[in-house]
């Protein structure tokens, strides 16, 4: 297929898209944030975190072995990141009035088992003092906090909410982009004039790759206003909407509002994880991700009425196991009157229509593929390899 002859295309991204480009999917980028947050000990580093994690990680994989899933999977970054936003909540959740008790590891994790470094200056100093420790404040407070740091008396669920940050941090460590590792993804971006991506992706590997062609491109993030418009600029290359938010969006107060509203800023990303006075513009979690705050309902139509202008969506490193992604593909695919799917994929060599829920691409997979055995109008086609093969194979 050659350049400018596919306007009604639209491409749609999963985490293996990014995968040649060397970053970590799913369990991989698991493990690498777990390291990252063993080894950096930077100004916000808690002694805790690091158990916290593997505490979290080790009880999802002892319950889905005890739920008959292979326990060498590991653990989905999506779902762990959205198990530690629970656990640093779970007071505040719906089923908190039914819990009489949490997992054992869960409460264990608000006990140091070492008094912290800066209470140790602290203490020290008071004791070099040779203040009377009964009546002196300085010392009283040093000592009741090293009895917190050892015995863990302000429980777990601040320690999982800074648990969040850092894993942040962690994520945009792994998450950064080798330039020179983005040439696969040319043959996408210059497909057509004017190119449709859809990501779910948080990475910058196509905002950089778009740089360093000389595409003009954007995301529509700065235009919005609150609403539900999704606007572009007419003179784009590529339209780039990320259904799930971005590693350098983030939320601010906008004053101008007559309610108050956020709007969304770009910042590059820092390294430690937070902007002071900041909130990441991103949703974690599998299944449904659709939130009725700050973009996502906008993006999640834009999507929709992109999806609903073409009769071709090419779906690269996806498996099908968003439940809000699949229902426009559904919808589309039930109202088109003719369309196609091509899914890029190398997990596709390891599924079968015998054993359609086995395996990493899920069970919605096997409703395209039994749609297009008995209907002439959707064709769906596989290429059970990665992005940068598969992109070859497709385009030459």
């Amino acid at each position: 297929m050659s350049a400018n002859d596919n306007p009604k295309t639209l491409f749609l991204l999963g985490a293996g898209a990014s995968h040649d480009a060397g970053l970590k999917t799913s369990v991989g980028l698991t493990r690498e944030i777990a390291n990252h947050v063993q080894e950096d000990r930077g100004f916000s580093w808690d002694a805790r975190f690091s158990p916290a994690l593997n505490m979290a990680i080790g009880a999802m994989v002892g319950f889905d072995s005890q739920h008959g899933r292979n326990a060498f999977e590991g653990v989905d970054v999506e779902r762990l990141f959205a198990a530690i936003r629970f656990l640093g909540d779970r007071e505040n959740l719906e089923v908190a009035p039914f819990v009489d008790r949490w997992h054992p590891g869960v409460e264990a994790v608000g006990r140091r088992g070492q008094i912290s470094p800066g209470v140790a200056v602290n203490l020290r100093s008071s004791l070099e003092s040779g203040a009377d420790p009964l009546n002196d404040e300085n010392m009283l407070g040093a000592l009741t906090q090293a009895v917190e740091d050892l015995v863990g008396t302000s429980g777990s669920q601040p320690v999982f909410r800074d648990l969040q940050r850092v894993m942040l941090a962690a994520l945009d460590k792994s998450l950064a982009v080798d330039g020179k590792r983005l040439g696969y993804l040319t043959r996408l971006l210059t497909s057509s004039n004017r190119v449709g991506v859809v990501t779910l992706n948080y990475d910058l590997t196509i905002e950089t790759a778009s740089e360093q062609l000389g595409l003009a491109f954007e995301t529509g993030v700065q235009q919005w206003r609150g609403g539900y418009e999704w606007s572009w600029n007419s003179s784009l290359n590529v339209r780039l909407l990320k259904l799930h938010g971005s590693l350098n969006w983030f939320y601010e107060d906008h004053a101008e509002s007559r309610l108050a509203q956020k709007r969304i800023i770009y910042r590059p990303t820092s390294g430690d994880g937070d902007v002071p006075g900041n909130e990441r513009v991103m949703i974690f979690g599998t299944g449904s991700k659709l939130r009725h705050d700050g973009p996502f309902l906008a993006m999640y139509q834009e999507f929709q009425r992109l999806l609903a202008q073409r009769t071709r969506l090419i779906v690269i490193g996806y498996s099908f196991r968003d439940d809000h992604v699949n229902e426009v593909i559904r919808r589309w695919v039930n109202t088109s009157p003719a369309c196609e799917i091509v899914v890029i994929d190398p997990a596709l060599e390891h599924w079968s229509p015998d054993a359609p829920s086995a395996g990493p691409i899920f069970p919605f997979y096997g409703e395209l593929h039994r749609a297009a055995a008995r209907d002439s109008g959707f064709t769906l086609t596989s290429i059970p390899q990665g992005a940068a093969v598969g992109l070859r194979e497709l385009f030459g």
